[in-house]
């Protein structure tokens, strides 16, 4: 039996041995065995919090394991992984602070054991702090989509042929979002078919992308690729763009409209006739015209393709313009070019006037529509204009071209109508007659719906959009049509 001082005698006269004869302990080279960095994630203006699976190695513990962290704000810049920082040992997080808000950052971590063995992983994620503005409001087009930011700032995507991005330039679009040029001060952002308008704090509005029916309220007709002041009209509290023309309700209640007049949609109460003759010899007005709209003082109004429609402070709705299909709800289908009231509508907080249809948002939260029958907004049999409840529980609406959206009181979404593209949501490309569940990843501010895309600002800041994306309207950087939400990318 051997005892503790002969194990500690039977040791050192081994380890003399090993000196006389020149043994040595062979020098550990291999590095450890990392997957590299599984998530990084903006947490503030100023920090990004990083994420790993810890490494093996075959003489270091993964508690004595330290990790080097690589940041640079340009893809690809840490191959020589030099400006390093280091965790503590046996960190599976780390939270880099002190970086600059609003920026991007591309992150790699590699794994250092106890001899100083670094791993080689080239695995690199990115996250973009969190800017002081973020996204307060969405609006959606034909082709294009904004988002207007808390510091007054606008940012646009999708198509940009005629200058529906407002930075400047044409024909070229943006799969990603740019900030329009030389706008600030913004309080909400509308989109019209291809044009776009905007509403400055003073009360002022800034317009530009298609003029060929004088939508854009200069005077003229000249196309604009940047923002344009709107003569004529001040005071304003709401912009509605529609599908040729544009709307303004100012602080008086009152509410003027410019653009295309083709169906009445001025409300001038001038049938189709207009001071000037646009494309296509069509009746238009170059500047605001005050909308015919009787006694009454208006909360809201919505630019649709060709007809418009306002709130009143006593909840009725009333509509003028195009009328085939009902959209203007007073059970006929002729043309009205001065305001008609909708027919049992009379608790309306809100309206929404789509190409061919019209939808009202209740008081108790109940959505009803009416018009654009072919499409299956209402079903089959429905008389023209008649008004038919399709959903409850609602906090806001939005409908484009062929399909509707609506945000729920418990901030989930529904969508329903035409859905060739994915545009409804629900990752068919199934026409749904009846509204269906959008699945998202967090709860709903609120919608926008445009051609063929919707997008939804959610509450954790998120843009997601899906639908067609053919030129870009989507954000996602891509051109592919999606059926389910994606995250347009490089927002706030």
């Amino acid at each position: 039996m051997v005892g503790f001082f002969g194990v500690r005698n039977l040791l050192f006269a081994t380890a003399v041995i090993g000196a006389s004869t020149g043994c040595q302990v062979q020098k550990d080279t291999t590095p450890p065995k990392f997957t590299g960095l599984a998530t990084a994630t903006a947490i503030s203006t100023s920090e990004i919090e990083l994420s790993w699976e810890p490494a093996t190695d075959d003489t270091t513990p993964p508690e004595r394991i330290v990790y080097d962290l690589c940041q640079s704000t340009a893809p690809g810049k840490c191959s020589e992984f030099s400006d390093l920082q280091t965790t503590p040992p046996g960190a599976f997080d780390f939270t880099v602070s002190g970086l600059n808000q609003g920026t991007r950052y591309y992150l790699v971590v590699r794994a250092r054991d106890e001899a100083g063995n670094l791993d080689d992983n080239t695995v690199e994620r990115s996250a973009r702090t969190i800017p002081t503005a973020v996204v307060r409001s969405i609006s959606a087009g034909s082709g294009t989509t904004c988002a207007l930011l808390s510091d007054g700032t606008v940012r646009c995507w999708g198509e940009n042929r005629i200058g529906q991005l407002g930075n400047g330039t044409r024909p070229d679009g943006s799969l990603t979002p740019i900030e329009v040029s030389s706008l600030t001060g913004a309080s909400a952002v509308s989109l019209g078919g291809f044009h776009t308008c905007a509403l400055l704090h003073k009360g002022e509005i800034r317009c530009w992308g298609d003029n060929d029916f004088g939508q854009l309220g200069l005077g003229a007709f000249p196309l604009a690729d940047t923002p344009m002041m709107v003569k004529g009209v001040n005071n304003v509290v709401q912009i509605a763009a529609g599908g040729d023309h544009t709307c303004a309700l100012t602080a008086d209640g009152a509410v003027s409209c410019w653009g295309s007049n083709v169906a009445g949609e001025l409300g001038a109460g001038s049938g189709k006739v207009g001071p000037q003759i646009c494309m296509y010899s069509d009746a238009c007005s170059l500047t605001p015209v005050e909308a015919k709209i009787g006694s009454g003082t208006v909360t809201s109004v919505s630019a649709g393709g060709t007809h418009t429609c306002a709130v009143f402070a006593d909840r009725t709705v009333r509509c003028w313009g195009w009328n085939l299909y009902g959209q203007l709800g007073d059970g006929t289908t002729a043309e009205r070019s001065g305001a008609v009231q909708v027919s049992g509508v009379d608790d309306a907080v809100a309206v929404d006037a789509g190409d061919l249809h019209t939808c009202a948002l209740t008081a108790s939260g109940t959505v009803k529509c009416w018009g654009d029958i072919p499409s299956g907004r209402l079903p089959p049999g429905t008389a023209p204009g008649k008004v038919r409840t399709v959903l409850d529980g609602v906090q806001s609406i939005s409908g484009g071209f062929t399909h509707v959206c609506a945000v729920l009181t418990n901030r989930s979404m529904k969508c329903w109508g035409a859905n060739e593209s994915g545009e409804v949501g629900d990752g068919s490309q199934v026409f749904q007659a009846a509204p269906v569940p959008v699945v998202l990843e967090y709860p709903v501010s609120t919608v926008a719906v445009g051609l063929a895309h919707t997008c939804a600002l959610t509450q954790s800041g998120q843009v997601m959009c899906w639908g067609n994306n053919q030129v870009g309207q989507l954000g996602d950087g891509t051109t592919i049509n999606r059926m389910t939400p994606v995250p347009v990318v490089d927002l706030p």
